[in-house]
């Protein structure tokens, strides 16, 4: 007869196995109403952490990672512009530039005397029927042609783009900036000027670009009190 191990060894013996471990068998001695209780809880975090899944792969395809994304927010993020809204081409006008002028060809085209902006400029036929439309996307109040010019954002002088409609907007003749007229006149001023300042060597062309796109209004400011617009 094989002699009995002793007690403490019987009681580990007959202590119950598990033979897979799950939300219910985990821990066998827990009765069964807090393990009803437990549940829901078990399913809230089971769920949020799918959730978090999801997010996350919701960022990583719309901005590659959390670094990009954090760049992209500040590389969107509004400038601060010296004159109103009002007086700067709008949002659907990111500007376009001419492909066929560079730094490296300026010589040749912009700041060769013999060039000149008619040899690039569209027609008025052409440039009329975008006002007019473009005029009607606006909502603007004011539909006579003749109190508009149909501006290049980026001037023909430092190579804008002269058909491309992202470059043309319907720029007043007669907008007010503290009882002072500040319109399309004005602005003709900026790009007579930054083209001087390209072909002079004192900017590049893709800064002129830069600084008409982003506040040709502080250029102008700088050019009544005759400073650079660097």
């Amino acid at each position: 007869m094989q002699p009995k191990p002793p007690k403490f060894l019987q009681d580990k013996l007959e202590e119950p196995k598990v033979s897979r471990v799950s939300f219910w068998t985990a821990n066998p001695t827990l009765p069964r109403e807090e393990k009803l209780h437990l549940f829901p809880r078990f399913i809230t975090f089971v769920f949020g952490v799918l959730i978090g899944f999801a997010i996350g792969a919701i960022v990583y395809a719309r901005y590659g990672d959390v670094q990009s994304f954090g760049s992209n927010r500040q590389a969107t993020k509004r400038v601060q512009r010296a004159g109103p809204d009002f007086i700067y081409p709008p949002s659907w006008v990111p500007g376009a530039v001419n492909e066929s002028i560079s730094q490296d060809n300026i010589k040749d085209t912009i700041c060769n005397p013999l060039w000149h902006t008619s040899s690039i400029r569209p027609s008025s036929s052409y440039t009329n029927q975008i006002k007019i439309a473009q005029l009607e996307q606006m909502e603007s109040e004011d539909r006579d042609l003749r109190n508009f010019e149909e501006d290049h954002a980026i001037a023909l002088t430092i190579a804008g783009n002269g058909t491309d409609i992202k470059n043309l907007w319907p720029q007043p003749y007669n907008t007010q900036v503290n009882g002072q007229r500040v319109g399309a006149k004005e602005k003709d001023l900026v790009e007579v000027h930054l083209n001087r300042e390209v072909c002079d060597g004192i900017i590049t062309l893709s800064r002129a670009q830069t600084i008409i796109m982003q506040d040709w209004y502080s250029c102008y400011l700088k050019i009544k009190n005759k400073l650079d617009c660097l």
